[in-house]
């Protein structure tokens, strides 16, 4: 007799302690109208996060490229490449938007080949009879979702005007370090915007105003007023100091 009021009692406790299926319901709905509201939210904090982490990330390529010109005393190039993205190339497009960036360091007619320099070895140097250009590293490429615009008043690097807008160097010969050697590298393309930085100064005008803005991809086509989530990295063509811009 007191088993059976025991078990009776613990399936009463089991039945007051669930959930209606009403109450589930309820809760669902709840639930499904906080992430309709919080959803906007987090979509644009996430956004904002990307175009932050982007112009960071240049802002970090141009500092590198301004460290290394310093430190071994010769000119590095910052070239920005069109990319495309992983919908481009689920899609099949070509071409793709701004979000690429390369540095490579160069080597002038007359200089020692560094190909010909071997770590512990000797003999007579050989030198360049023309340009070479030396990738440092493998192309860096902005989040997914994030590029950089290329209408001029968001992006004047990327102007005609620009004394930095230039392909004629692609011509040149281009090679990668590989272990204690190097290797002939395949450019993104001939097409490209760039900017060169020398130990104290850069190839800019140093009479204009010289900056890269990013952008949402979603944003490439709206005008520079109706923009507000945006990030500007500004190179001053003298002495090549950056400044930031993030509303």
């Amino acid at each position: 007799m007191q088993l059976h009021m025991l078990v009776h009692q613990s399936q009463g406790n089991r039945t007051r302690n669930a959930f209606t299926l009403i109450e589930l319901l309820v809760v669902i709905v709840v639930i499904g109208v906080i992430i309709a509201i919080a959803a906007p939210g987090l979509v644009g904090t996430m956004g904002g996060m990307r175009v932050s982490q982007a112009g960071e990330m240049i802002a970090g390529e141009v500092s590198a490229a301004q460290a290394a010109a310093q430190s071994i005393n010769r000119p590095i190039e910052v070239r920005f490449y069109k990319v495309p993205s992983v919908e481009d190339d689920l899609n099949g497009t070509a071409g793709g938007s701004y979000r690429g960036i390369l540095l490579l360091e160069y080597y002038h007619t007359g200089e020692v080949d560094p190909r010909t320099i071997i770590s512990g070895g000797g003999g007579a140097p050989v030198f360049l009879s023309t340009p070479l250009a030396v990738v440092r590293k493998p192309i860096s490429v902005l989040p997914n979702g994030v590029v950089i615009s290329e209408q001029q008043q968001l992006s004047s690097l990327f102007s005609a005007g620009a004394s930095s807008t230039s392909s004629s160097q692609a011509s040149i010969p281009t090679i990668v370090r590989r272990g204690t050697g190097f290797e002939p590298y395949d450019l993104p393309s001939s097409e490209y915007h760039s900017l060169v930085i020398y130990p104290d100064s850069t190839n800019l005008n140093s009479a204009g105003q010289w900056f890269v803005t990013v952008v949402p991809e979603g944003d490439l086509q709206k005008a520079p007023a109706d923009l507000v989530n945006f990030f500007t990295v500004q190179i001053d063509p003298v002495n090549s100091r950056l400044s930031l811009y993030r509303p």
